[in-house]
């Protein structure tokens, strides 16, 4: 641990986390809530997080679901 930062060996299944993620052409992140699904080691210092992203009051949620589809559809 530091003073700007933590260090977490898991994540606690069902833990509700705001995230910001953007995609890879658009450079604006978008504000999400999310679930964490599943939590499993994948090395010995480094963590698999499964989220699921949540429909949520105050998100990008509508927006990031609009991108990810046209993201697809031109893939």
């Amino acid at each position: 641990p530091s003073v700007t930062g933590v260090q977490t060996c898991a994540l606690p299944i069902c833990a509700l986390l705001p995230a910001w993620v953007s995609l890879e052409d658009d450079n604006k992140p978008f504000g999400l809530m999310v679930e964490v699904v599943w939590c499993r080691a994948s090395t010995e210092t480094s963590w698999l997080v499964g989220l699921q992203i949540l429909e949520s009051d105050d998100t990008s949620y509508l927006e990031w679901v609009e991108a990810v589809a046209k993201a697809m559809s031109e893939g």
